[in-house]
């Protein structure tokens, strides 16, 4: 099948689930965590079901699907969000509605998205991959239908990081206070040179300690996903 494949077109990407070891990237559904050790790529719903289904009204919300997207990338994951058309082919209005609110997100932020990879400076993210991989062990399959999505629907304050080349991307995501500290970024992992607000022309205020980074966030009103985006150059 693989031969066939590659017959057709040579440049073709295969998933794992042509078995065999053979797939050039490993495929996970309704999960945000993979134990592949190569490329992997998340597959996962806006509501409930892969198909149109006008019973199942639980969307997630821009802010939720683009948390997902940042979780996946930043584990070294590409992101399939999958949309189901209604019968006559056309996408529901609440599938359009997340894809423009998320499309205007990665206007401004988009390149600590495409491109990057995991960054290797985060000492605690070694730790947190060991224990999503324990809870992927659950599951060896990694396959899920319909509504058993097991892709968390909680919003937390937290932070997680990219790379593109010497730079260093940190994404504050759902901020609660003012201020952030990020122990990851002390001068021993990384000493900045400087730290930009994508989309910002404000300068940012920040101060790199022994222990961490003393990041003041912006003052935005209600902005629609409230995830920002740091650009961070070492010296």
């Amino acid at each position: 099948m693989k031969d066939l494949i590659h017959s057709i077109q040579p440049d073709c990407i295969i998933n794992s689930r042509i078995g065999n070891g053979l797939g050039d990237y490993a495929v996970v559904e309704q999960s945000l965590v993979s134990t592949a050790r190569k490329n992997w790529e998340a597959c996962i719903t806006m509501s409930e079901n892969w198909g149109y289904n006008r019973h199942d009204t639980k969307w997630k919300s821009p802010e939720l699907l683009v948390r997902n997207l940042i979780e996946v990338v930043s584990k070294g994951g590409n992101l399939l969000l999958n949309v189901g058309p209604k019968g006559d082919g056309t996408w529901p209005v609440e599938s359009q509605e997340n894809l423009h609110t998320i499309g205007s997100w990665m206007k401004t932020n988009g390149e600590a998205i495409y491109g990057t990879t995991v960054w290797g400076g985060a000492k605690e993210a070694a730790k947190a991959i060991q224990t999503d991989k324990k809870i992927a062990e659950k599951d060896k399959v990694g396959m899920k239908d319909a509504v058993n999505d097991a892709t968390s629907k909680e919003i937390v304050s937290d932070y997680r990081f990219t790379q593109k080349g010497k730079s260093v991307y940190l994404f504050v995501r759902s901020p609660s206070t003012a201020t952030i500290d990020i122990p990851e970024l002390a001068k021993s992992s990384l000493n900045i040179k400087s730290l930009t607000l994508l989309g910002s022309s404000s300068k940012v205020k920040w101060t790199q300690v022994k222990d961490g980074l003393k990041l003041s966030l912006p003052t935005v009103n209600a902005p629609e996903i409230p995830i920002y985006v740091y650009k961070i150059e070492a010296k």
